[in-house]
């Protein structure tokens, strides 16, 4: 709202005014207030300090011509499930970018102190960008018809304003308060754009939503959407690259291989692994760098076979790389089929594995549907021995391990069983209650948003 040049000097006032001396929030808003020429400081800090919860505002744009009005409405941002409670009002700065056809773009600043703040414009309207520079605390969303303005414009935005348009959109969809089809676009876009950071930025959302998917009962139609984002990217990545092009070539490479489940990448780096881990002949090291280790490895165990399997598990005793075991544990724990699940349990009970590795090889599991039963079943049934190979601080984590589930009833199982076992995980009730939230939020939104996103998908 103010930027550094305005705020460094102010702050620095602050500790000249209390040096040697005592001072309290009062009177930190109170100097900031008044050096920035703006006494609603004070209303913003405590706003924002002494409340919990994230604002979320609302931009809808009337008008047409060269006269127009936008309205800001704020609300407590609230996602599908959530028992939080609303009414909640901040006092925010906000900053709107304000975009013109064929002219530079213009920003416009104000606190927001009520429930609507209303903002008139002057001249023609190309797109609205609620958040200037993404430097605001406060996610945002439009009226339709501007959000599609937004994403024509796309290219427009700095990478921070990127950022914070696939945050909000993604927000937005999981609070009831955005479409699907919006939300698609925006990731859409967003894979286009020159940042790489701003490109690979939809991927984290587009994994969860394919994994939950998968369990409603599985839609191809999504990964191949998630694959067609990146494929030509990928494609483009050739050898030669630098460094950088290295690492984002490696990180679209594991989307398109363990989330679009593509085909022609899956079959490339079971190849590579293969080789890497001699499961034909010879070992060759430089089949795969360690950037790859971790979604290639993935890739071999389940599409390897047996083979690869036994391989992997034996290379692992006469390999000396850190970084090769890591992966290692990792890829073990997305084994698919019984037999092989079956002996990565028994792994993570022999005493064998650094307790990273032991934990790895659960959380793997626990991950995948095919496996998931079947070592919730287990945990409960071995989970005195299991926490006896990972450190104390961690056993407060271990309900966690029930946050990939989607149902409610699961929650009641999970309550009785910490009943019963809670005082051998010091600290667990923090871990406990975020996980009935994780599963209820989810099971909200499966219920209430997954539907949006196919019939999205089918219009496309």
């Amino acid at each position: 709202y103010f930027g550094a040049d305005v705020f460094r000097p102010a702050l620095g006032q602050y500790l000249a005014k209390f040096v040697d001396s005592d001072a309290d929030s009062p009177d930190f808003y109170k100097v900031i207030g008044e050096v920035t020429g703006e006494p609603a400081m004070t209303e913003v800090f405590r706003s924002f300090i002494e409340q919990k919860g994230v604002p979320l505002v609302s931009a809808t744009l009337s008008g047409e011509g060269d006269a127009q009005t936008l309205v800001l409405e704020q609300t407590r941002y609230k996602p599908l499930g959530s028992a939080i409670e609303s009414g909640t009002r901040w006092a925010i700065p906000v900053c709107i970018k304000i975009g013109r056809t064929g002219q530079a773009s213009e920003r416009v600043c104000d606190i927001m102190r009520d429930d609507t703040l209303e903002i008139s414009l002057e001249g023609e309207t190309s797109y609205i960008m609620p958040n200037a520079a993404g430097a605001g605390y406060y996610r945002w969303t439009l009226a339709g018809e501007d959000w599609a303005g937004l994403v024509e414009n796309f290219d427009k935005l700095t990478e921070r304003e990127a950022l914070s348009a696939i945050d909000s959109a993604l927000a937005a969809f999981e609070a009831g308060e955005g479409g699907a089809a919006t939300m698609l676009g925006v990731f859409e876009a967003a894979a286009k754009h020159d940042s790489w950071q701003v490109s690979v930025a939809p991927m984290n959302a587009l994994q969860r939503y394919a994994r939950l998917i998968e369990q409603a009962g599985g839609d191809d139609a999504f990964r191949a959407f998630a694959g067609s984002l990146y494929k030509e990217r990928f494609l483009k990545l050739e050898t030669p690259y630098n460094d950088n092009q290295r690492v984002i070539r490696a990180r679209i490479e594991r989307f398109l291989a363990t989330v679009a489940q593509d085909r022609g990448v899956r079959a490339q780096l079971l190849s590579d692994a293969s080789r890497f881990i001699g499961l034909e002949g010879g070992r060759d090291a430089d089949a795969l760098g360690s950037d790859r280790y971790g979604h290639a490895l993935i890739v071999g165990v389940q599409d390897g076979g047996g083979a690869f399997f036994d391989r992997l598990v034996g290379l692992g005793e006469t390999l000396d790389d850190p970084r090769f075991d890591a992966a290692r544990s990792v890829a073990l724990g997305q084994v698919r089929t019984p037999e092989e699940a079956e002996k990565v349990r028994q792994m993570a009970l022999a005493g064998t594995l650094g307790p990273r590795e032991t934990y790895d090889l659960v959380t793997g599991q626990m991950d995948q549907l095919a496996t998931r039963e079947a070592t919730w079943d287990w945990l409960r049934a071995n989970y005195v021995e299991f926490i006896e190979k990972i450190p104390t601080q961690w056993r407060r984590r271990t309900p966690g391990f029930a946050r990939v589930f989607c149902e409610a009833g699961k929650i009641a199982e999970l309550e009785a069983f910490f009943v019963d076992v809670g005082g051998l995980a010091s600290g667990h009730e923090r871990s406990l209650v975020q996980t009935i939230e994780t599963i209820e939020l989810c099971e909200a939104l499966t219920a209430q948003g997954f539907g949006e996103i196919k019939a999205a998908l089918r219009a496309r």
